[in-house]
């Protein structure tokens, strides 16, 4: 938590959107009672602003905001139509790779721990293990997440309950072949 201590604390920053994300940001940042400068803008504004400029500043957050939630809503719309062709939006379950086949980015089995992501299935699907047990299993076995981790039982349970391992792409609650 910063505070100013004087009217020498100031925040330099790129332009308006590289500072704000939402409307909590901007009270935030103006809690601090802060000189802002954005130098592409080539503005200033603080606590002894016109009334004008904090005005336009505020439209600039406003802006910054629209552009934000456009930008995930035009992702999410990209990511859905990924999925309602059959890819894999986003990145592979374990067991898999992403890869790219002529032009389309696919997911593929992926060589060294598809056959061992099949054995924690396998074992499950015959009933010889529990959640814990397939965890274990895959422990033993070395399946580990991307960071070289472990997986935690609720990941063992999320994966074995995955839809993609028969073909099907879950996302945003619909299924697509």
């Amino acid at each position: 938590d910063v505070r100013a201590a004087d009217s020498e604390c100031v925040i330099v920053c790129e332009k308006t959107d590289r500072l704000y994300r939402n409307f909590a940001d901007m009270v935030k940042v103006d809690e601090l009672g802060v000189e802002l400068h954005f130098v592409k803008e080539n503005i200033v504004v603080g606590p002894d602003s016109r009334s004008n400029d904090k005005f336009i500043h505020s439209i600039k957050v406003c802006l910054a905001k629209h552009f934000s939630d456009n930008l995930r809503e035009e992702v999410k719309k990209g990511m859905t139509e990924k999925a309602k062709q059959g890819i894999f939006p986003s990145m592979a379950p374990v067991g898999y790779r992403n890869t790219v086949s002529g032009h389309r980015k696919v997911i593929e089995p992926d060589p060294e721990i598809a056959p061992l992501v099949r054995r924690v299935f396998e074992a499950y699907a015959r009933k010889e293990v529990s959640i814990d047990g397939a965890t274990k299993l895959a422990r033993q076995l070395g399946i580990k997440t991307r960071s070289g981790q472990p997986y935690a039982p609720s990941s063992i349970s999320r994966m074995l309950e995955n839809p993609v391992y028969m073909g099907i792409v879950r996302w945003s609650g619909e299924d697509y072949p």
